[in-house]
């Protein structure tokens, strides 16, 4: 079984959830051959080549056409689902995430999630929809490797008075208060452990693009000196040698409590103890982890700490019924070898041939998705409100009031609507795509005029329903002239009053 995990950018591929979640499994498996893959970089041949593809933070009407034109070749699909984004009705700036999901959530076949908590979110936002836990597969724990290292640390503290502390992780997310915001929070605790007769030294490992002045203010006033250095994975492994604790405080909003324990498992076989203030996020790890710095501080003292060469057996023991690798992928191969047997394709389900799709792009950021569109087959369309150049197959551009110039690739001439397929111009060369303009026709006017000039593409646009509106009208002229076709429009969804009235993106 071939799984093509799809994730939004190249940059996504290097992230900690796909490292640890899909990387893990790709060099461990023996039940699937594993491809991962960016919407920016994935070919025909990748989509060709798998039975089963899992989206993965790619929350986009472009996402939505190629999920339909897969399951029409008989392809499973899925979407992996391992931060929530979707239970806060009471926050307007996720709406886009919550009405994506509800909206599109039944295109998909299956949905994958880490935790439980999350499994509850998704069961919630589409009910009926097969939901399987994949526990974020576990780092292995090498015994002799990490009781050295905890030995080594624990020996040095003794030794110079210094309680070598780390935190690491993304230092920030544009949603929710986490990551240095998590540090500072709760760095009261840090005070607690230097209270005592060891010195405390902190070192914060993080992506750069965290160090914003605010952030930087924040790490300013914690109480314990510090030092601020660039995460890497190479660096991360060396820290976590040389800490003797790995500070992992959680605070306890949706987005934290639906995280798979991950960072603490990355900590222990890392060789550090885990100091964790705040919501127990780790509690089945609770033999491991401590949340009280005064207990840590009086095992340093004694120099016997919860992880050692002694209980390193019990707590492996313990980490494996959390997410132990064969069990996770047997688990994984029986339900995607169940899905594969009850959903199949629309396409050989119900001997239909799938009807062409097209995605009209225009502000939204979805432009990034046309070589995934491209290599599923799926036609792009360049709207006047489109920023940048690509290899578009069709062109809408917007030449005064009602009236639209439409360039269109010759092989797309076919599609067109009877009358727009003579008075043709010769093909030529047009933003380096081979190209040929539709003759005036009234099909090709718009409804109205648009509400909102293309050359005033402010991002506040994004908020207002004359923006829409005009989309919407772009749309009726396209399916005028293309009347075979399914049509998307990129970013449409995540306006529902709109976007459903409209039928942009139906089903």
């Amino acid at each position: 079984m071939r799984i093509l995990f799809l994730v939004a950018t190249k940059q996504h591929k290097v992230t900690a959830g796909s490292r640890i979640r899909y990387d893990r499994l790709k060099t461990k498996s023996a039940y699937f051959d594993v491809a991962i893959q960016s919407m920016d970089e994935v070919t025909e041949a990748d989509f060709a080549a798998c039975s089963v593809c899992v989206f993965s933070k790619t929350y986009s009407v472009g996402a939505i056409s190629i999920a339909k034109i897969l399951r029409a070749r008989g392809i499973v699909v899925g979407v992996d689902l391992f931060d929530d984004y979707f239970s806060q009705d009471d926050d307007p700036r996720l709406t886009r995430f919550r009405t994506w999901l509800r909206r599109f959530g039944p295109v998909f076949q299956f949905a994958l999630c880490s935790t439980a908590t999350m499994q509850r979110v998704v069961r919630e936002q589409v009910p009926g929809l097969p939901v399987h836990i994949l526990p974020d597969p576990y780092p292995k724990i090498d015994a002799q490797t990490v009781s050295a290292s905890l030995a080594g640390s624990l020996e040095r503290t003794r030794e110079t008075g210094v309680i070598e502390v780390l935190w690491f992780g993304i230092g920030a997310n544009p949603f929710f208060p986490v990551g240095i915001q998590d540090l500072c929070a709760y760095s009261w605790s840090l005070a607690e452990l230097a209270a005592g007769r060891f010195d405390v030294h902190l070192t914060i490992l993080t992506d750069t693009n965290s160090l914003n002045p605010a952030n930087l203010a924040r790490i300013s006033r914690l109480p314990v000196p510090y030092t601020i250095e660039a995460w890497t994975e190479e660096r991360e492994a060396i820290a976590l040698d040389q800490a003797l604790v790995a500070f992992l405080p959680v605070n306890g909003q949706s987005f934290s409590r639906a995280k798979s324990p991950n960072r603490a498992l990355t900590a222990i076989s890392g060789g550090a103890q885990v100091l964790s203030p705040g919501f127990p996020l780790y509690l089945d790890l609770d033999t491991a982890v401590y949340t009280q710095a005064s207990e840590l501080l009086a095992d340093i003292e004694r120099g016997a700490c919860r992880i050692s060469s002694d209980t390193l057996g019990e707590i492996t023991q313990v980490v494996e019924r959390i997410s132990d690798l064969e069990n996770v992928l047997v688990s994984l191969f029986l339900f995607l070898t169940r899905q594969h047997r009850v959903g199949g394709g629309t396409q050989d389900s119900r001997g239909l041939r799938p009807r062409t799709q097209a995605v009209l792009y225009a502000l939204d950021p979805e432009r990034a998705t046309v070589p995934a569109t491209r290599a599923a087959g799926i036609l792009s369309i360049r709207s006047p409100y489109t920023r940048g150049e690509q290899a578009f197959d069709v062109r809408l551009d917007h030449v005064g009031g009602r009236v639209l110039a439409v360039w269109v690739k010759p092989g797309l001439v076919p599609y067109l609507a009877e009358p727009l397929q003579s008075g043709l111009s010769e093909p030529e060369d047009f933003k380096k795509v081979r190209m040929v303009r539709l003759a005036a026709h009234d099909m090709l006017l718009l409804d109205a005029a648009l509400p909102v000039l293309p050359s005033e593409p402010h991002q506040i646009l994004y908020e207002t329903e004359a923006y829409y509106s005009a989309l919407s009208n772009l749309m009726h002229v396209f399916r005028r002239a293309f009347p075979s076709l399914e049509i998307h429009v990129a970013g449409l969804s995540s306006y529902p009053a709109i976007g459903k009235a409209q039928g942009a993106g139906a089903s």
